[in-house]
């Protein structure tokens, strides 16, 4: 997956993605807003290129090549160019640690808000421990992926393929992995009992009846749903993170762990 930021543009504009010059995705972008794109390659070998389009311009600004043997990519090169519009994977990792650290202080103060609303008052749906659920998982998410990518400098540039399969293969890799997939998976149980499980009771409390009681409980309603999406974005976050430091891992059915450039 390949994630990249372009600086900002005077006018609206699209970009476009080829691969082995069949149209693979397209997106719009506003002016003045820095036009992002992301995409996953097919599984099979090829050439991917990126298209800037303003005002019916096109313009080459990237290109990768991506080798794929059995289902699994063994190897990536990207070239992006002119260096003036499009930021580096470098920077961009910057960008998204900074990123990182601001969801985690959303977060916590929204966890440490709601803690100190429910020492003081029940709530129909929310718990203490609700929130300090919320609040462990993407903690410890947030540090097995920094600890990643950390191990790799959070540079992809410099880290030789070897070097990322080496990590990945080692039982302190395959223990990061999978404490992240854990936790994401946690965090998605979390996120589709309140979206699912919980939606007849929030209904009935987004309708009460305005007093002081039915304010409460409905500002903390909206306060823990911001909770939960605030800790869904910072899981992307994270993702993009992983994906930009080339880190490919993932788990069967049955709980075997996979990573990118393995041996059979």
């Amino acid at each position: 997956m390949l994630v990249e930021l372009f600086e900002p543009r005077d006018k609206a504009g699209n970009v476009r993605v080829t691969y082995n010059d069949v149209q693979l995705v397209s997106y719009g972008f506003l002016a003045g807003s820095p036009p992002r794109f992301s995409f996953g390659t097919p599984n099979k070998t090829g050439v991917a290129k990126v298209f800037l389009e303003v005002d019916g311009v096109e313009t080459l600004v990237g290109e990768g090549t991506y080798t794929w043997e059995d289902g699994v990519l063994v190897s990536s090169k990207e070239k992006l160019y002119p260096q003036e519009t499009v930021i580096s994977v470098k920077k961009r990792i910057k960008q998204l640690q900074g990123e990182q650290r601001a969801a985690m202080r959303i977060v916590r103060s929204l966890a440490e808000t709601l803690k100190k609303q429910l020492n003081k008052a029940v709530h129909p749906v929310i718990s203490s421990g609700a929130v300090s659920t919320i609040l462990e998982t993407v903690e410890t998410a947030s540090s097995a992926v920094a600890t990643m990518c950390a191990r790799l400098g959070n540079d992809p540039d410099k880290a030789e393929d070897a070097q990322l399969i080496a990590f990945l293969g080692s039982p302190e890799g395959e223990d990061l992995a999978r404490t992240r997939d854990n936790m994401r998976k946690k965090l998605a149980q979390a996120i589709e009992s309140w979206d699912d499980g919980h939606a007849v009771v929030r209904a009935q409390i987004e309708a009460y009846q305005p007093s002081a009681l039915t304010i409460r409980d409905r500002t903390m309603l909206f306060e823990f749903t911001a909770l939960l999406r605030q800790a869904e974005a910072l899981d992307h976050t994270l993702d993009a993170l992983l994906a930009s430091n080339s880190i490919q891992c993932w788990f069967d059915v049955d709980g075997s762990y996979h990573f990118a450039g393995q041996e059979e």
